[in-house]
């Protein structure tokens, strides 16, 4: 299977200080790893041809030659992000650094504090026949920065929200952390274009996919850990730890 992969690793993780240690939060140690090498595992039963590490100058050696540890086999490129301008910035930024060697690839898009389970990919592109993208979604208790899934009566997925208030639930269903897409992509984000005002996060992206009818949601059942607080991050570290 021919896919191409662009990782987020630039995040800061400010709330994550606590345990990070002013690392970024990708490179942030757990169980003894770094969170991204963690994410990056769970790739190497289909791996991708191609990668992207989108980070920052001062963590792009590190993350690169993880990335390269954890996909031996797959080509890498680090792309500089110089300004936290959010994820989908990452994603076009992913895009136009490869557009000359991997237009009309499908494309994977992975946040670097996400491990999610394996063998998503392989599910994500037998649903790309039906539609454009496939996301994933997953429900739980600690939704964080990721948008809930809206569905209509008939259990239809229709849009994404971040509208509150989701205390007064005790579990939501979310999609983030890896989202995949068909080879139109490259039209719409690659090559030299200018960034658009208003698309500096990505949900609201694949909310536009949603609403269109243009992508599919599938269900995970699997562990998939989402890292964002010190809370979660040791949350995870005992599940990691525990599935040693």
């Amino acid at each position: 299977m021919d896919y191409t992969l662009i990782i987020a690793a630039a995040g800061e993780g400010l709330r994550l200080r606590e345990v990070s240690q002013e690392i970024s939060k990708p490179l942030t140690l757990i169980a003894g790893r770094p969170i991204v090498g963690w994410a990056l595992a769970t790739f190497e039963d289909s791996p991708p041809d191609r990668a992207a590490v989108v980070a920052t100058a001062e963590s792009m050696p590190a993350a690169q030659e993880l990335a390269a540890l954890e996909l031996p086999d797959t080509d890498i490129v680090g792309v500089i992000q110089p300004a936290p301008l959010g994820t989908l910035d990452a994603l076009r930024s992913g895009l136009t650094a490869m557009v000359s060697e991997a237009s009309g690839t499908i494309v994977a898009f992975l946040h670097g504090d996400n491990i999610p389970p394996r063998g998503l990919i392989d599910q994500g592109v037998v649903a790309l026949d039906e539609r454009g993208a496939t996301f994933f979604s997953r429900r739980t208790r600690n939704p964080g920065s990721s948008a809930k899934l809206v569905r209509e009566s008939g259990g239809r997925p229709v849009a994404l929200t971040n509208a509150e208030p989701w205390a007064a639930e005790s579990e939501v269903e979310i999609i983030g952390g890896l989202f995949l897409y068909g080879p139109w992509i490259w039209e719409r984000f690659g090559g030299d274009q200018p960034a658009r005002e208003g698309e500096t996060e990505i949900n609201s992206f694949n909310d536009e996919l949603l609403r269109a009818g243009r992508a599919n949601v599938i269900s995970v059942e699997g562990t998939w850990l989402h890292i964002n607080t010190p809370s979660e991050f040791h949350e995870a570290e005992s599940v990691l730890l525990a599935a040693r």
